[in-house]
């Protein structure tokens, strides 16, 4: 009996592309359900394969085209620095960027300008206003009835700086524990960085050391939970 073998070339780059559009399939998806159906066939094909994620920046096709989009956010004339630090941390650690734009007197209002994704708004929009409110609560919970005026905004300058440093860490955080990540955002964060400004500076704030203290050990117990975050790829965003 003659056994014929069957022969064929191994096209490394379809294989990597095809996981590559799963992936982009399962960051755009409309449901849960179904990114997890994407993003699982995937896996299940990085698995088989062996394909890493150098390859998937190297492939000479390129990662799917990211339209980065911007969005202003107005802050409060009572802190608009501490405002702007926060939302700018809520965005980073959701894989997106943002930078403060000042108040000018008598032109505009100071507000936080944030980069991403329309896909990214939707949940970003989301995490902001449940952050916000659970950050209000817990900022007066934490204040002492009998704090000066001084005494008590030095507390709340800090109290954001705080949280908001805790909550970026936990969102990155759980980000990153998905093994595809780096996967799905391949050139995502490439492209956010050529939308933004060139000439964007740092600014410095400040808060007393007991606010940070109390922002950061209430950002602990914050709810970062899943519906907020992942309307997207289960491999972008997983708390």
């Amino acid at each position: 009996m003659t056994v014929q073998q069957e022969t064929g070339t191994f096209d490394r780059d379809s294989y990597v592309e095809k996981v590559r559009k799963l992936l982009a399939k399962a960051e755009g998806a409309s449901t849960q359900e179904e990114a997890d159906a994407f993003f699982a066939k995937a896996q299940d094909l990085i698995t088989k394969w062996e394909i890493d994620s150098i390859e998937f920046r190297t492939l000479n096709t390129g990662p799917t085209e990211w339209v980065i989009t911007s969005k202003r956010y107005d802050v409060s004339s009572y802190s608009p620095k501490h405002d702007a630090f926060l939302i700018n941390c809520i965005a980073r650690g959701m894989g997106m960027r943002g930078y403060q734009e000042p108040y000018i007197r008598g032109c505009s209002k100071g507000a936080a300008v944030v980069f991403g994704t329309t896909e990214d708004f939707e949940r970003f929009e989301m995490m902001l206003t449940s952050i916000q409110l659970q950050l209000s609560r817990a900022m007066r919970q934490g204040e002492d009835k009998h704090w000066n005026r001084n005494q008590q905004r030095a507390f709340r300058l800090g109290f954001k700086m705080g949280y908001g440093t805790r909550i970026e860490q936990r969102l990155a955080a759980s980000r990153s524990k998905a093994t595809g990540k780096s996967l799905v955002l391949a050139g995502k964060d490439d492209a956010i960085e050529r939308a933004l400004p060139d000439d964007l500076r740092s600014t410095k704030i400040r808060g007393a050391s007991h606010g940070i203290d109390a922002g950061t050990a209430a950002a602990n117990s914050a709810d970062i939970g899943h519906g907020r975050m992942n309307s997207g790829a289960r491999a972008a965003v997983n708390a």
